[in-house]
């Protein structure tokens, strides 16, 4: 190793908890790999996020977190992709991505050592302007992505194809693409990288992070929580339309109190709260118990986007109930590859997030889905048999690949 104390620099992409729980896991892997070296790195994040959780790195010591408010992302409205808000957000992007890296990168960069992204490709461009090593952990491609997005949405334009040619561009920067499983990387984007990095791609075998070894009974009595019914805990990984969605389930079920099973969900105003709900009770639990909140879940119900998937499968007794999102090829991807190896319960029955059923951004739909969702809960917890048969699958998956890809990349590259 040709640096005693490595700068490593982390830069998350601006799309809710996934990319910030991926980074988080991939550096906690090579801050304990070079601990085991007795070095202990320098660690930089770029946290695009506006809600990025800090207390993901508690236990790295002196974690410089910088926020720097760039990049790219989908917009949503009514459970399905927002077009002109997506279109308008990717015509700013080149203005964007050169006051981030005049403003955030320039000076951090000259001093890294590696960068490791998860779905900032512009921090993969300024790492490689600087002649420095950077690794993209991934589940898909933004420049396939918004490709996608825009020939489905019939929006793509000379303007917006030169803007996906320049996020292509990024992305083929990367020295190393580390693709999370085939159920967690539509087999579009691993297509997308094979092509723009040759040689440099690999496929993960598992899912990073460990497993939790907290059982349900044991989380539920230390959140003081009921233990004699089932919990549905109702999670969209941060996205605004699910804020709007998880408020709705919220008032459903204090007008009409369920009986036969407790519900959590996020506030939606106070993002460092979940809301319990018991029989028509609410009590507030401190959104620092997150592990023990998803931990105690019988079901959780959340859009399949990789982040909250791992979140789940790295429960013991936990099955995901998978909810489409339309419009949104990458979430739609996983979600129909998890149903195919019967990784998560099938939401089929849920007219409300089809293509097919009326919607619009007003009360109206969000109303209609949130009821639907709780019917489907209750439906699907009368079935245990088919809760097992999730659950016993995933506990097959195997976990902690930040090991694989700290060994390797500090091996190649440092």
């Amino acid at each position: 190793m040709r640096y005693c104390i490595p700068h490593i620099v982390g830069a998350t992409g601006r799309d809710g908890r996934g990319p910030s729980v991926i980074e988080a896991f991939a550096l906690h892997g090579f801050n304990r790999a070079l601990a085991q070296k007795g070095i202990r790195p320098k660690i930089t994040i770029f946290a695009a996020d506006p809600e990025f959780n800090e207390e993901l790195y508690s236990d790295i010591p002196d974690v410089d977190v910088r926020h720097c408010p760039h990049g790219a992302i989908l917009h949503k409205a009514a459970g399905s992709v927002d077009l002109l808000g997506t279109r308008r957000q990717l015509l700013r992007y080149p203005e964007e991505v050169s006051d981030c890296i005049h403003d955030c990168y320039r000076d951090i960069i000259d001093e890294a050592d590696l960068v490791v992204s998860t779905g900032a490709p512009h921090a993969v461009f300024a790492a490689s302007l600087k002649g420095k090593p950077a690794i993209e952990i991934i589940d898909h491609s933004w420049a396939q992505t918004f490709m996608a997005v825009s020939i489905e949405g019939r929006i793509l334009e000379p303007q917006l194809a030169a803007v996906i040619d320049t996020i292509t561009f990024f992305e083929a920067q990367a020295a190393r693409v580390y693709l999370l499983p085939e159920y967690l990387t539509p087999p579009m984007f691993a297509y997308h990288f094979l092509r723009v990095a040759p040689g440099r791609v690999r496929s993960l075998n598992g899912i990073l992070g460990p497993r939790i070894s907290v059982s349900p009974e044991e989380a539920r009595e230390k959140l003081d929580l009921d233990r004699s019914m089932p919990i549905a805990v109702f999670t969209g990984g941060g996205t605004p339309v699910w804020t709007r969605l998880e408020q709705a389930i919220l008032n459903e079920v204090c007008s009409t109190p369920q009986a036969t099973f407790a519900i959590m969900v996020p506030h939606a105003e106070d993002k460092k709260v979940f809301l319990s709900v018991v029989r028509g009770k609410i009590r507030l639990i401190p959104r620092r118990s997150y592990d023990d909140i998803l931990s105690s879940a019988t079901i959780i119900v959340s859009r399949c986007g990789a982040g909250i998937v791992m979140d789940v499968f790295r429960r013991p007794k936990a099955a995901l109930f998978a909810v489409p999102e339309i419009g949104h090829s990458q979430v739609e991807g996983i979600r129909a590859a998890l149903l195919k190896r019967g990784l998560a319960l099938d939401s089929s029955i849920l007219k409300a997030f089809t293509q097919e059923y009326p919607r619009s951004s007003g009360i109206d739909w969000v109303v209609e889905a949130a009821r639907q969702l709780l019917q489907a809960v209750e439906t699907i917890l009368d079935e245990p048999s088919a809760l097992s048969e999730v659950v016993n699958k995933v506990a097959l998956i195997p976990v902690e690949q930040e090991k694989h890809i700290a060994e390797e990349v500090l091996r190649d590259f440092l």
